[in-house]
C-alpha cells in the first residue's frame, strides 16, 4: 500500500483592498498548503484553498480531515476524500499527482484580469486585445451601468469584458443587463459574457434567458463542483461554464468530467496561490479551450511577489500546523 508522510502548513494572504462581491466583503485569503513525501523522498505540493460561499467546505473542516491524516497518509485515504471536501480532493489530489511524472502540458495562456469592484475600475489602465472581467450587482444597477459606460468610452481596440454577477441579480436585473450587453454588442462584441447572474439553482431560467439574448451566459456557482456539472448537463446545459478547479474535486476527475461532456470551460480562480495555477496550467490545460483563464489576480495581493517562488521557498515561508 503507498503511504505518504503529510505535512500541513497554513497560509493567510491579505488583499492589497477589500474585494467586493455579492457575497460581501473579503479581506484576507486563508488556505493551506500540503506536502506528500513517499519511501523514495520523492515530494509532492498541493493546496486547499476552500470558498464556502462557492459551495466548497470551509477551512475548518479541511484542515480537521489534514488532521486526522497526520503524520502519514494513504493513497487509498486520500481517494476516499467524501465529495464533501471538495477543496480537500484537489489539494491532495494535486499533491498525489505531483509526486508523478513532471508536468506534461507546459503552455503559455492568456489570463482574464480582474478589475477593481466599482467605480475604481475607471482609474485602471487597459490594454488592446486583453481581456477583463468586472463583478456587477454590488451597487445598484443604474450606477453600475453608468460606471459601464463611461468605462466603455475609452475601451482599447479587441478587448473583451466579463460581467461576473455573482449569482447576485434577480430576474428583472438580469434581464437589464442582456438588453444593455446586447446593445452594446451591436456595433462591436465588446462584452464576452455575462457571468452567473442568478442564483446557483435557477440553471433553467438562466437556460431561458441565454436563448432570449444574444450575448451568452456563463454558469459559475452552478458549476461548483464536477457533481453540479454532470448534473446539468443531463438536464440540457451546454453552454459556457467558468470552473474553480481548486474547488471542484479531485484533478483526475475534473479532467475526466470535462472531457465527457465537453464543456466549453473557462478556468478560473479562488484566489488560490501561483503554485496552484501553474499546476492547472500543466495538467489541467488541455481541457479548456481558447478562451482566457480567470488568473489574472495575484496583483490583488501584499504578497504579490510570492508569484515568483518555487514550490519549496513558498513553504518555508509558512508555520506549520498546530497539532
Amino acid at each position: 500500500m503507498d503511504c505518504y508522510r503529510l505535512e500541513v502548513r497554513i497560509y493567510q494572504r491579505p488583499f492589497r483592498m477589500p474585494l467586493q462581491t455579492s457575497h460581501g466583503r473579503w479581506q484576507v485569503r486563508d488556505g493551506v498548503i500540503v506536502r506528500l513525501e513517499n519511501r523514495a523522498g520523492q515530494v509532492g505540493f498541493g493546496e486547499i484553498a476552500p470558498l464556502p460561499w462557492l459551495g466548497s467546505e470551509s477551512l475548518e473542516r479541511a484542515i480537521a480531515f489534514c488532521r486526522r491524516c497526520l503524520p502519514m497518509v494513504t493513497a487509498e485515504q486520500i481517494m476516499q476524500i467524501p465529495d464533501t471536501l471538495p477543496a480537500t480532493q484537489f489539494g491532495l489530489g494535486m499533491a498525489l499527482e505531483r509526486l508523478g511524472p513532471a508536468a506534461r502540458f507546459p503552455i503559455a495562456w492568456t489570463c482574464s484580469h480582474l478589475l477593481p469592484t466599482g467605480a475604481a475600475a475607471l482609474q485602471v489602465p487597459l490594454a488592446p486585445g486583453c481581456t477583463y472581467k468586472w463583478k456587477i450587482g454590488v451597487q445598484s444597477r443604474q450606477q453600475e451601468q453608468q460606471w459601464l459606460q463611461e468605462r466603455l468610452q475609452d475601451w482599447p481596440l479587441g478587448a473583451k469584458l466579463r460581467l461576473d454577477a455573482n449569482g447576485g441579480l434577480d430576474q428583472a436585473a438580469a434581464i437589464a443587463w442582456l438588453q444593455v450587453c446586447d446593445r452594446l454588442n451591436q456595433s462591436t462584441p465588446v462584452i464576452e459574457f455575462l457571468e452567473q447572474p442568478l442564483p446557483a439553482d435557477q440553471v433553467p431560467q438562466m437556460q431561458q434567458l441565454g436563448d432570449r439574448y444574444t450575448t451568452p451566459i456563463a454558469l459559475d456557482e452552478s458549476l461548483a463542483t464536477m457533481h453540479h456539472v454532470r448534473h446539468w448537463h443531463q438536464q440540457g446545459w451546454r453552454g459556457i461554464g467558468v470552473v474553480k478547479p481548486a474547488i471542484a474535486g479531485f484533478p483526475q476527475t475534473i479532467r475526466q468530467v470535462c472531457t465527457d461532456v465537453g464543456l466549453d470551460v473557462v478556468w478560473s480562480s479562488v484566489f488560490e496561490t501561483p503554485m496552484t495555477q501553474r499546476f492547472i496550467a500543466q495538467h489541467l490545460a488541455p481541457v479548456a479551450g481558447d478562451r482566457a483563464v480567470g488568473f489574472g489576480i495575484n496583483h490583488w495581493f501584499v504578497d504579490a511577489g510570492c508569484h515568483g517562488l518555487e514550490d519549496e521557498d513558498l513553504w518555508a515561508t509558512l508555520l506549520p500546523l498546530r497539532t
